[in-house]
């Protein structure tokens, strides 16, 4: 049995740590949020806005963040015609939204010139994909390998 005196002690030592105790609550919450706060970040700043393409071999795929969402884009090969190449890309949509008026901008990564492929009648639906064909001119068969590809979306609209 506890004495008079031990119980008031126990009731007076938290009355004096109250204050301590709500700081101590407060930062762990602060902490905690601004930990999530950074995942986010860090999650986020993992998907680039553009990336490198194989157009040389028909392959490489990758995810890239659009405008709106991310997407997943394709090399879809190219094509030899004049002094350049005839570039393929494959958009696919894996959101819920439909996207609309793309512009693609690809541009080999040695090279300052950009082009760049615009069409506002395009809809991309939900789960689909297009197809896209763009000229790159002053291109040689190694430079294929490394063509920069961003794609940008001006408008969506929601089932």
């Amino acid at each position: 049995m506890t004495t008079p005196e031990i119980q008031s002690n126990n009731k007076s030592w938290f009355k004096n740590n109250i204050v301590f105790i709500v700081l101590l609550i407060i930062i762990f919450i602060f902490v905690y949020v601004k930990i999530s706060d950074f995942e986010s970040i860090i999650s986020e700043s993992i998907v680039l806005p553009k990336t490198t393409l194989d157009f040389q071999n028909k392959s490489g795929a990758a995810r890239i963040k659009s405008t709106f969402t991310d997407i997943l884009i394709s090399s879809g090969g190219s094509k030899k015609k004049g002094n350049g190449y005839q570039l393929m890309l494959e958009i696919i949509n894996p959101s819920s939204i439909s996207l609309r008026s793309v512009t693609c901008k690809f541009r080999h990564s040695y090279s300052d010139k950009t082009a760049i492929y615009q069409n506002v009648n395009m809809v991309i639906g939900p789960g689909r994909s297009k197809k896209v064909t763009c000229f790159v001119s002053d291109l040689s068969d190694t430079d294929l390998r490394f063509v920069e590809v961003s794609v940008a979306f001006d408008q969506i609209s929601f089932y």
